[in-house]
């Protein structure tokens, strides 16, 4: 069974906005999302009747970016290294046991242009194999 989350409101910067970040304002940023994160997990885990959140060693993911023509569509390679602290928020929060490519075998990346601002975030799908 597939475990969905959702971080309304928020989704991965570019890769070039990361790189150009100070080292503590990336720190910063990276924290966020393992906040926003736990909090997806939590209501994840109530929306999908879990008592506790899963633990997946192998998995594909799913990552789509929920974004408006305003703030616009990534290229693919930016789109990429975006994740990264996504991704990582999974493992601190013991969703993926590594983020290695024995641990995530396949990972689908999206990018979806949608006209409601409400609609803009992040959703990540974790499906076990």
């Amino acid at each position: 069974m597939s475990f969905k989350l959702h971080t309304p409101g928020m989704y991965p910067k570019s890769l070039n906005e990361l790189f150009s970040m100070h080292p503590r304002r990336r720190h910063r940023y990276n924290n966020k999302w393992k906040k926003h994160i736990g909090d997806a997990i939590l209501v994840a885990r109530c929306e999908q009747n879990m008592p506790v959140a899963p633990k997946y060693d192998r998995v594909e993911l799913t990552l789509q970016r929920n974004t408006t023509s305003k703030h616009g569509i990534r290229d693919d390679d930016n789109l990429h290294g975006a994740w990264k602290p996504v991704i990582d928020a999974l493992v601190h929060h013991e969703i993926l046991t590594d983020d290695t490519r024995e641990n995530i075998v396949k990972k689908i990346m999206l990018q979806v242009s949608v006209d409601n601002g409400s609609q803009q975030g992040a959703y990540i799908t974790v499906t076990p194999l």
